[in-house]
């Protein structure tokens, strides 16, 4: 009898025992499959992260693309800004040097006309001086016999003086009326220029003003580009961290799912003994 107890008492202790080692490894079962599941939890979420982060880069690639697009758009206009405004100004400045000719022209003319008119109103005060002359020949203290002497003498000398200050005065005043003509087409066109200079001028103003608009612009284009590049850098990073918990999760999971597999077993094996023992 005392053989038998103890041999019970063994068989009690050891299916105790393995009670308690089979609860533990149900615990650590149960465990083991909790973690198996927020490992694949953390795995769907690192891998949407992924998916997602990918995808963002992506856009970021294609908008940094057509950031710079815009940028060299916004470059070439600069430069065709650049080489039109040369070409106003050349035009501004050649259209400048030739109203001052213009004028120094027209001066001269007006001065060379001026001289002309004086020397016209000298030609009429001597015309004026032959005619008196002339009339002078018939005063009433001359006789009619010196009166035929002095007609006789001068006045072939006076008719040819007369007719050459006519001619000289008429000839002058063929000269003043051309000058006047030529004065009035370089004053048109000294207008005509000078409006093309202020135009040239506003040009100048407006190319200025896109050119500076076009440079801002470049500038915060290009403070963009650096942004994005060093967004689209840390992106990548992210992504790649993102790839390598995503790994990590993997592996981790995977060595759950051998030691859940392994840990079952032992609970099978466990459950087998507890009824062979119990029988």
């Amino acid at each position: 009898n005392k053989i038998k107890n103890s041999d019970l008492t063994k068989t009690q202790m050891n299916l105790h025992a393995k009670t308690l080692a089979h609860d533990n490894l149900s615990k650590k079962c149960n465990l083991m499959q909790q973690q198996k599941v927020e490992q694949m939890s953390l795995l769907r979420v690192s891998q949407g992260h992924s998916i997602a982060l990918a995808k963002d880069v992506a856009a970021l690639r294609q908008e940094n693309v057509q950031q710079y697009k815009n940028y060299q758009d916004l470059m070439a206009d600069r430069a065709r800004l650049r080489a039109n405004l040369f070409l106003v100004k050349t035009h501004y400045y050649e259209a400048e040097d030739k109203c001052q000719v213009l004028r120094n022209e027209k001066e001269m003319q007006k001065f060379y006309a001026d001289q002309l008119e004086m020397q016209a109103a000298e030609m009429q005060r001597k015309l004026q001086s032959v005619v008196q002359t002339n009339i002078q020949l018939y005063c009433e203290n001359t006789t009619q016999e010196e009166v035929a002497v002095l007609q006789n003498n001068q006045y072939k000398i006076k008719e040819k003086e007369i007719q050459g200050l006519e001619f000289a005065s008429q000839e002058q005043n063929e000269v003043i009326a051309k000058l006047e003509n030529a004065g009035k087409e370089k004053q048109h066109t000294i207008e005509q220029l000078s409006a093309e200079v202020i135009t040239l001028g506003a040009q100048v103003k407006t190319n200025k003003t896109q050119i500076q608009t076009l440079t801002n612009e470049e500038r915060t284009l290009r403070y963009n580009l650096v942004q994005m590049v060093e967004k689209e850098k840390a992106y990548i990073t992210s992504l790649n961290l993102l790839r390598r918990q995503r790994d990590l999760f993997g592996t981790q999971l995977l060595k759950s799912q051998v030691e859940l597999s392994l840990e079952k077993k032992r609970s099978r094996v466990s459950e087998t003994a507890m009824e062979n023992a119990s029988s």
